[in-house]
């Protein structure tokens, strides 16, 4: 996942780079989720961001 940081401190341009054993449906919830959401003032204007999830099932 790979997004911008602004000046205003949100999350834009929220994209999937790729996905593996997740559903097209759930990588787009996951997107979602962090689209425009708050996540911290960036050290310049803009900053580019990546990150990693790795999801497991419950046991």
């Amino acid at each position: 996942m790979s997004f911008l940081v602004r000046v205003r401190g949100r999350a834009e341009g929220v994209e999937i780079e790729s996905k593996k054993g997740v559903t097209e449906e759930a990588a787009s919830c996951i997107r979602l989720l962090l689209k425009n959401k708050a996540v911290g003032a960036p050290s310049s204007d803009p900053v580019g961001v990546t990150v990693t999830f790795s999801l497991e099932r419950p046991r």
